[in-house]
């Protein structure tokens, strides 16, 4: 996602944190966004990525590269057109903070649960 936006903002001349924002701000739905700021310049920044106009281009790019894997029950009520990877979770995400395990990752898959210990 990064790389994504550092490409958007280099052809926008501007930085990835205004093209984040006005990335989230032309999400449907999506009526403000929450700042955070330490320091006046960054809250003029997040502010001016109001007046950052994203081309369709960018948006369909940033869409792209945030696109979360389909999961239960979506890929079986598209009729099946969606296959679980053989090991029978859905692609996790990467890796959170603290190093802590997505819950599809701890969650056992059918008829094989752990061991008691």
């Amino acid at each position: 996602m990064i790389d994504a936006l550092r490409a958007v903002a280099a052809r926008h001349g501007t930085t990835v944190a205004r093209v984040a924002l006005a990335w989230v701000l032309a999400q449907p739905g999506v009526t403000s966004a929450i700042l955070g700021a330490k320091r006046p310049e960054q809250l003029e920044e997040n502010l001016a990525a109001v007046d950052l106009e994203l081309t369709e281009e960018d948006l369909a790019e940033l869409d792209a590269v945030s696109a979360l894997p389909v999961e239960y029950p979506a890929w079986i009520q598209d009729g099946g057109a969606y296959r679980l990877p053989p090991d029978g979770l859905t692609p996790a995400p990467a890796e959170p903070r603290g190093g802590a395990r997505s819950v599809q990752q701890r969650v056992p898959r059918a008829g094989t649960l752990p061991s008691s210990r």
